[in-house]
């Protein structure tokens, strides 16, 4: 407390002794390390080492995995195109049938009211034929009696 009242800064030199005091406890640390933990840290190391290729072979199957979800959905994209172009090619095709067939139905309408019409001229044209036929045989037949 007495020096913090007087001087709050920590001085150089006694920066210098703590770090000495801390290098001397670590080899100490270091030295009274057994063989047993030495082979623990080399079995931790060993372990790390597997576990860091287990990592790097995760990273490039994601890496693979992400690629091939990139070409799956160009594939996709590619196939949509294709689908809606051949779409847009039947919508058309269809339209074309729909005025083909609109345009026979037209020329068979008009055919129809030709042939109505054809059939309302000819009608009568028949029975006055017909009616001038019986008319020539009603004549023919008392004159052809009475010669």
């Amino acid at each position: 407390m007495e020096r913090e009242k007087t001087n709050p800064y920590v001085t150089r030199i006694e920066l210098r002794d703590k770090l000495g005091e801390m290098e001397k406890d670590i080899k100490a640390d270091i030295k009274s390390l057994s063989s047993k933990q030495t082979d623990d840290n080399l079995f931790n190391r060993t372990l790390l080492t597997e576990l860091s290729t287990t990592m790097t072979h995760v990273v490039k199957s994601n890496d693979k995995t992400a690629n091939a979800i990139i070409d799956l959905t160009k594939e996709m994209r590619d196939k949509q195109q294709k689908t809606d172009e051949v779409i847009i090619a039947h919508e058309e095709q269809l339209r074309d049938h729909n005025k083909f067939i609109t345009d026979q139905q037209k020329m068979l309408d008009g055919k129809r009211g030709s042939t109505l019409k054809w059939i309302g001229v000819l009608v009568p044209v028949f029975i006055a034929f017909i009616g001038g036929i019986f008319g020539i045989v009603e004549i023919l037949i008392p004159w052809l009696i009475g010669l």
